[in-house]
């Protein structure tokens, strides 16, 4: 039955996604990641290459881009919520704003599917960090959470998103695998 709904665009969007989100990321923690020397090697031209690897995966799924890198973007607020930003809102105000003009633009189907997708793989990238977070005392939502009760949240979440978009979630879990896949084993070289 997967088979049936096997799309390489869909596939190399959410790859394409993945990768900018994470170059993003990466680049504002100062993260010790894989993509590490590439982004200290950028420097500042890391924003070009995200809005040119965006651009791919806008090209190939133009909504489905845009539903996973803003889920991603409220997804990141929730740490920093309170927080007054560059634009004098505070972060709540930003995920409030952003939330609804998603919804608005791209449906709320879309919009609630990448941000469950999303929200799993924060889990799943939070379980995978605890004991690094728990040693920098960065965010982190399995500490916050427990570990048991973010087991639960995880599992129904993946139900939720079997029913929602079972090509997504599948695309998902294989991306992460093989970013934590990479990861591990290009830390492990250096």
């Amino acid at each position: 039955m997967l088979l049936t709904h096997f799309n390489l665009n869909v596939f190399f969007c959410m790859l394409f996604t993945a990768l900018t989100i994470k170059l993003m990321d990466d680049f504002q923690d100062l993260d010790n990641s894989f993509l590490n020397k590439f982004i200290k090697k950028s420097g500042r031209g890391i924003l070009a290459y995200c809005l040119i690897i965006f651009s791919f995966s806008c090209l190939l799924n133009a909504k489905l881009a845009v539903s996973l890198f803003i889920s991603s973007y409220i997804i990141g607020m929730f740490s920093n919520i309170n927080r007054t930003l560059p634009l004098g809102l505070k972060g709540y105000h930003e995920s409030i704003i952003v939330t609804i003009l998603g919804i608005l633009l791209i449906g709320y189907k879309e919009m609630l599917s990448s941000f469950i997708l999303i929200l799993i793989i924060q889990l799943i990238d939070d379980y995978i960090d605890m004991s690094k977070d728990i040693r920098y005392k960065s965010h982190n939502f399995v500490i916050i959470l427990g570990k048991v009760e973010s087991t639960l949240v995880i599992i129904i979440l993946l139900l939720i998103e079997y029913k929602l978009s079972i090509v997504k979630l599948v695309y998902g879990l294989i991306i992460i695998l093989l970013f934590e896949l990479l990861e591990y084993y290009l830390l492990r070289r250096s």
